[in-house]
Order: C-alpha cells, then sequence, then structure tokens
C-alpha cells in the first residue's frame, strides 16, 4: 500500500457545490430543469463576444499557450494600468492560492485567516505543512482585523483575507484594511481576495493602493470565474511585488492556462457592457428578493457579491428537499455553520423558482 504523507490526514478536503450532472443522476431531474444556485456562476452565462470567439479559435487548440500568458499579461495591464511584471495568471486564483501557500510556508510555519473564510485556504495551508490559525468571527460572521495583529507570531508567513468573504458574504471596509496592511511586518504575506469585489464597487478595492505604494508583501486575487461568467475557461489572476511573481513563475507548471482561456479572457476584458449588465442584474434582483424574504418574516444576510445567507435552523433538511426538487443551494455543513445556507443570485425566473420552492418547504414546516 502506498505510504502517503503523514500530512495527508490533518488536510480537509475542499467540498464544492454539487454540479447539475450530479443532482439529476441522483434524483433523476432532466439537467434543463434544474436550476442551481450554489456555486455562486453568472446566470447570464459567459460574455456572447467570448463564445463567438472561442468558437472561431477552436482550431488552434493544438498550440501550446505561452508559458506566462504574456498576451493575456499586457491586455490585463492595459486595462488595470498596473505593469504586467506585477501580474501573475493562475488555473483560476485557486491555483494561485495553493502556489503562494508553497513559495511561503516551510513545514511548522503559521497561516492566519478567519474562522469562515474561503474553506480553500484551510486545505492549502495544510497541504504545504502549514500550521492554521483561524480567527474567531463576531455576530453574524464580522471580521475584527485587530484580531488579526494579535495572533502574529515570529512564525507567522501567509495571511488569507477574502473581500469580500465567501461563503459569508461580509466585508471589511477599505481603511481598515489598509491600517491593517501597513501594520504587518513586510516579512509577512497578505493575501487579499478580491474574487467578488466586482459586484460591489471598485472604490472598494485595494487596487488603488497597490498601484501607489507596490508593497512589498502585498497580494491582490481577482478572477474571471465570476462576474465575467467564465468560471469553465479556469482563469485567475493575481498582482504582486515583482518579487512575489518571480517565485511564482517559478514552481508553475509548464503550462497551466490553456491556450483558449487565455484567448478568451482577453476578449471578455472588452465586455464592460457585460459586466455592468451582471451587476445590476445582482443588484436589482436582491431588493426585490429581500422584500419578499422580509414580507414571509425570514432572516437572512444580504453581504457583498451575488450571494446571500439565508438563516435557517434547519438548514439542511431544507437544502436536502429543495435538491429533490432540482433546486440547488449551497449547504455550509462543511464549514462548519448549521442554522444558514447559501443563494446564488439567479436570473429573475430562476430566483422565483428558488423563493417559491423555498416558501412551501417554510409553510410546510410550520404546519
Amino acid at each position: 500500500m502506498v505510504d502517503f504523507a503523514n500530512r495527508l490526514n490533518q488536510i480537509p478536503e475542499y467540498v464544492p457545490g454539487k454540479s447539475i450532472e450530479n443532482i439529476s443522476e441522483k434524483w433523476g431531474i432532466k439537467p434543463e430543469n434544474i436550476v442551481k444556485l450554489a456555486s455562486n456562476e453568472n446566470p447570464l452565462g459567459p460574455p456572447q463576444k467570448v463564445v463567438e470567439f472561442l468558437k472561431s479559435e477552436a482550431k488552434n487548440v493544438n498550440i501550446y499557450p505561452d508559458r506566462i500568458g504574456i498576451s493575456l499579461l499586457k491586455k490585463l495591464e492595459e486595462y488595470y494600468s498596473i505593469p504586467h511584471n506585477n501580474i501573475f495568471i493562475g488555473n483560476g486564483s485557486s491555483e494561485i492560492v495553493d502556489m503562494l501557500c508553497r513559495i511561503t510556508l516551510n513545514p511548522g510555519d503559521s497561516a492566519i485567516t478567519f474562522k469562515y473564510e474561503f474553506a480553500l485556504y484551510k486545505t492549502c495551508i495544510k497541504a504545504s505543512d502549514g500550521e492554521l490559525v483561524e480567527i474567531e468571527t463576531g455576530e453574524k460572521f464580522k471580521r475584527n482585523v485587530e484580531k488579526v495583529l494579535k495572533e502574529i507570531r515570529g512564525n507567522t508567513k501567509i495571511i488569507f483575507i477574502a473581500n469580500p468573504n465567501n461563503p459569508t458574504g461580509d466585508f471589511i471596509n477599505k481603511d481598515k484594511m489598509i491600517k491593517l496592511i501597513e501594520k504587518i511586518p513586510e516579512k509577512i504575506l497578505i493575501v487579499i481576495d478580491e474574487a467578488y469585489i466586482e459586484y460591489s464597487e471598485e472604490d472598494y478595492s485595494l487596487l488603488d493602493y497597490f498601484k501607489k505604494t507596490i508593497r512589498k508583501n502585498l497580494v491582490i486575487l481577482r478572477t474571471f470565474s465570476k462576474i465575467y461568467g467564465l468560471a469553465g475557461l479556469r482563469v485567475g489572476y493575481c498582482f504582486a511585488p515583482e518579487k512575489v511573481v518571480r517565485a511564482l513563475r517559478k514552481i508553475k507548471l509548464p503550462v497551466n492556462v490553456p491556450y483558449l482561456s487565455q484567448k478568451g479572457c482577453e476578449i471578455a476584458l472588452q465586455c464592460e457592457d457585460f459586466k455592468e449588465k451582471s451587476k445590476r442584474l445582482v443588484e436589482r434582483e436582491k431588493k426585490r428578493i429581500f422584500k419578499i424574504l422580509e414580507k414571509n418574516g425570514i432572516e437572512y444576510l444580504e453581504g457583498k457579491g451575488n450571494f446571500y445567507l439565508i438563516k435557517d435552523l434547519n438548514a439542511k433538511k431544507t437544502v436536502e428537499r429543495l435538491e429533490s426538487k432540482g433546486v440547488v443551494v449551497r449547504n455550509l455543513l462543511p464549514y462548519g455553520i448549521e442554522d444558514y445556507f447559501r443563494v446564488t443570485v439567479g436570473t429573475e425566473k430562476q430566483n422565483d423558482i428558488f423563493l417559491k420552492n423555498f416558501l412551501k418547504e417554510k409553510s410546510k414546516s410550520k404546519g
């Protein structure tokens, strides 16, 4: 029998939202009849410009892509006005999280994150033989950044903060974030994950601060998966000091981001109208959904991002019952959260299907 590394027993496996295929097979529901609101995907699909371009470009899949994605890097440089030597492209921002742990953590080094942050941080920290330091949150999962400073030790190497946070939607004020960053020793890498920032306001982002300072220890993560509707292309990127970018390139796989993925994301950067449409859909539907929930006495957490949490003391059972009807929402038990479940904001039609089925379940449980 293969003798695995000892740390494997300590690594929590990341549990993703269930796929349409999983649900279809389990419940015998046709895929086209399933409403998936579990993985924070963009319900509008990808931008049409990207779809058309990928069709025309499919004949070139025999070509290896550029190793560092120089063409996409230069497009990102132009779009954000940040030098391409301060940008790294990964196979989704998830790959970059893993690589950041690998370039910073030696066995026994500590890494800090909040208790209900994106679960992958913990998996990657443990996989790199790091010691996980989790910070408790306050009421309704609010995070106090001052607690981060109290947990810094001599062997602390990296800190992860998602802003907005997945799965709770909590958002930390920009000024508070900057004050925290400036108090953290430069030998510690601080990673701010802005996967959902486009659903709030760009002014809330730390990008302007990064441009002005290019701090030696600040990394900002972004992704094409959410507002751009390109989760299947698997492209994430980060803004980082050149020294960090060079370290990431040193350990990256020879070809980590496929040719079509790189080219598709170049086109996506031209789709400002699509981004705006996606953002407005979420804003409009959130307001409408919350009015309905309030009218029915349902407690929820709005948060930032394209999702929200619903308070439900029978969350596990509710999620299972909705799933049996082809409505898929996110069970938060893998996060240790038993009394909430997460719902992605879908189209008006999808949201109505969810609300109809959920409110029917609530009335049954009351009866």
